[in-house]
């Protein structure tokens, strides 16, 4: 039975729009089951303050993959895009977490899934509750909705009109 898979997808170097647009392609051609895309926010960073704002959106779609499987195809994107590891939280050209895979909890060395602190996080429950305002955290038992009433980051994000219009 397919999954929902949750990714949030952000940038913050180099040509972000461009960045963005095609990590969602890409994922796209993977998964293009009941695919969901959100509108792209323009958000400021928010642990490591000196870089430039990023870009963010979330992507939904159903999914028969393991969730290793997922991980290693979201990997790939990013390799294929040249993300670079560098600061904890610092400057990226793609960045796609794992926020959820159904209802699946998973803690292990690699991956933690529902992706931690995305209660906490306005630049991901911002664009995720575009597309699924009443999605269930498997562990907090608290909507999207709810999270972001309750969401303690006070950043001022700026939806970007017409982001998915433009070339």
């Amino acid at each position: 039975m397919a999954n929902l898979v949750v990714l949030s997808i952000g940038s913050n170097m180099d040509d972000r729009g461009k960045n963005i647009r095609k990590a969602v392609n890409a994922l796209r051609k993977k998964f293009s089951e009941k695919f969901k895309v959100s509108p792209v926010y323009d958000t400021p960073p928010l642990y490591y303050e000196y870089q430039q704002n990023f870009y963010n959106c979330c992507v939904a779609f159903k999914s028969d993959y393991s969730v290793r499987k997922i991980f290693e195809i979201t990997s790939s994107i990013e390799n294929t895009l040249e993300r670079k590891k560098g600061i904890r939280h610092g400057p990226r050209t793609i960045d796609i977490d794992i926020i959820y895979i159904g209802d699946r909890i998973i803690a292990d060395d690699k991956l933690t899934v529902p992706h931690p602190g995305i209660q906490e996080r306005l630049f991901v429950l911002e664009p995720l509750s575009d597309i699924l305002p009443n999605l269930v955290h498997p562990a907090l038992q608290l909507t999207t909705e709810e999270m972001l009433d309750e969401c303690p980051d006070e950043s001022v994000i700026k939806k970007i009109r017409g982001f998915w219009k433009e070339k």
